[in-house]
């Protein structure tokens, strides 16, 4: 009997710390869902808003909107300068977009000199064979040249289609760095033209006072025969 309570207490006693355990765990899960839910409904909210750099625009007002001629010289750079701001992930990417050329720099550095030593002495070489005055001895010396020319795109021939490839996969790069550019602003844009379109009425009622207008000055425009 003794032995049958004690276990009916300990029966009791997990049974109660199940629900315990069972209450924190649904009270957690709750406060997650909501941390998420708020997290997603900041980001859209975010998402859905007007790029805080058209907001000020918006706030310089007409006269310093026609006195720049537009929003100034890159509008997209300015948006999408803010979107690096508030994104990190993009933020790394451009900051590694801006090392690549520096890289390349040093990198091909050694080879650009290289080829750069060479042309100067072949022109230095073509002006001193044009210096012989014997027709037979400068035949044969640019013979000699052309051997030396072609010795030497031989051996640079694997470096010279690497650095091709370098400048042709660069070129790739730049192109879908300006795409980038175009798509992340894409949406920015989106927000301002649905958030800012101006109010129909507004523009009705000025085109209702210039007809009133009218109307009143009609009667005192007749020219009296």
């Amino acid at each position: 009997m003794k032995t049958q309570l004690i276990l009916l207490r300990a029966k009791e006693r997990s049974e109660s710390i199940m629900k315990k355990n069972l209450l924190i765990f649904l009270v957690s899960i709750s406060m997650i869902s909501c941390t998420e839910k708020k997290e997603t409904t900041e980001t859209e909210d975010f998402n859905e808003q007007t790029p805080q750099t058209l907001h000020e625009k918006n706030d310089l007002g007409l006269s310093s909107f026609n006195k720049r001629s537009g929003y100034g010289p890159d509008i997209i750079q300015e948006l999408f300068d803010e979107a690096v701001e508030k994104d990190q992930k993009l933020k790394a990417i451009t900051s590694s977009l801006q090392e690549v050329p520096k890289i390349k720099s040093d990198s091909l550095e050694r080879y650009h000199i290289y080829m750069q030593t060479n042309q100067n002495y072949w022109i230095t070489l073509s002006k001193y064979t044009n210096q012989i005055s014997d027709t037979t001895l400068k035949k044969d010396l640019l013979k000699l040249v052309e051997t030396l020319k072609d010795d030497q795109s031989t051996k640079t021939s694997e470096l010279d289609t690497l650095v091709a490839q370098i400048d042709s996969i660069e070129q790739t790069l730049n192109n879908l760095e300006i795409l980038m550019k175009i798509m992340v602003t894409v949406p920015m844009m989106k927000n301002y033209q649905r958030n800012e379109l101006p109010n129909i009425r507004t523009i009705e009622s000025v085109k209702q006072t210039f007809d009133s207008s009218i109307s009143a000055v009609k009667p005192y425009t007749i020219i009296q025969e």
